[in-house]
Order: C-alpha cells, then sequence, then structure tokens
C-alpha cells in the first residue's frame, strides 16, 4: 500500500520530509529567493511563479502522496528550502528518475550532493533500484556536477530536446546502476558540509 514520502535524513541540518499544504509561503520564498538562479533553467519558475502556483503543487502532492508519489521539501534548519522526487519510475525495471532545485541561498554547501546521495541509497535499499537517472539541460553545469559529483556516468545527449527562453537545449542524460553505486570511489561519495553545490 503507497504511503507518503518517509522523513530521510540528510544531515545534522538537513532532512527531507513530504510537502504540506501550509508550506506554500516558504515554498514561494525560496523559489523568489532567487528566481532567475532556478528560472533559467526550468519552466516551471520562469517570470510567472507565483503563490497560487505554489499552492497548486503542493496540493498535487497532497493528492499525489497516496498513490506512491515521491516529492519530498529539502528542509535545512527547519525550513524548506528545495524539492527532490522521483518525476518518472519503471519499477518493473528498477529504473528511478531523480530531479532537484535548491534555492540560490543555499547553493555551494554540498547540501544537493548529500541530498541526492541519501534518495539514490534510499531508493536502492527500499525500491530495489537497479539504476537511477538524471537528466539536465546541457547548460545547466550545477545540476550535472551533482550528478557527476555522485558518479553517475554521462550516458547520451537528446539533441535539442527542450524549448525554453526561445531556445531548443540539449538535455544531457546521467545514470547509475546500484552496483556501480556501491563500488563507487570515496572521491565520487558525498561532500562533507562546507564544500560544492
Amino acid at each position: 500500500m503507497p504511503t507518503v514520502p518517509p522523513i530521510l535524513i540528510v544531515d545534522e541540518s538537513t532532512r527531507l520530509r513530504r510537502w504540506r499544504l501550509e508550506d506554500a509561503q516558504a515554498l514561494y520564498d525560496a523559489v523568489m529567493s532567487g528566481q532567475e538562479h532556478i528560472a533559467r533553467w526550468m519552466s516551471w519558475a520562469d517570470g510567472t511563479y507565483t503563490l497560487d502556483a505554489a499552492r497548486e503543487f503542493l496540493a498535487a502532492c497532497d493528492r499525489g502522496y497516496p498513490t506512491g508519489q515521491l516529492d519530498w521539501a529539502i528542509e535545512v534548519d527547519g525550513a524548506p528550502v528545495g524539492s527532490i522526487g522521483v518525476p518518472r519510475s519503471e519499477p518493473a525495471h528498477g529504473e528511478y528518475e531523480i530531479g532537484y532545485w535548491l534555492a540560490e541561498p543555499y547553493t555551494g554547501r554540498g547540501i544537493m550532493t548529500r541530498t541526492a546521495a541519501t534518495v539514490v541509497q534510499w531508493l536502492i535499499d527500499t525500491k530495489q533500484a537497479h539504476r537511477v537517472q538524471i537528466a539536465a539541460l546541457g547548460g545547466n553545469r550545477p545540476s550535472r556536477a551533482v550528478a557527476e559529483r555522485l558518479g553517475f556516468t554521462e550516458e547520451g545527449t537528446f539533441r535539442r530536446a527542450r524549448y525554453h527562453r526561445g531556445t531548443w537545449h540539449d538535455l544531457v542524460w546521467y545514470a547509475i546502476t546500484s552496483d556501480e553505486w556501491a563500488a563507487r570511489p570515496s572521491f565520487a561519495r558525498p561532500l562533507p558540509p562546507g564544500g560544492g553545490a
């Protein structure tokens, strides 16, 4: 029976928890704290993000959680400052894709690297994930760097696959398998607090 996403502890100041309807203002504030940082790569945040849009996302999560939807608020020191989720999955093949964003004031601390690592490990341990994927626009170096730091392999590029801000962008795909995850070298493991994105 599907349940809401569990609370996952990332480190002493960061945890993942379900989004709640009362998070609307905090979600809106997180997006707007550096809107261009997010909007330059994600069309949902580009110029038209509103408090109502935040409420709509939270309502969709509330409806989706009982069906197994996986979307977590990234909570740092008690405040939601980003999101990570599983936008696509093929459980029969053990395949899961993760996507994420983080408010600009919280970048550069390794938070997203450690958060993504926590979700990958949870998918392997709990969902028996065989393969986890990450997709990012070609120019989105911060998102791509997270995948690279975690030891994901760049598998290929869908050329000019996403239209955003009047331009076609390449979509770059990364993946790691469960055996590769277990064997990844120490340099590809999550950074301690204070380093990286």
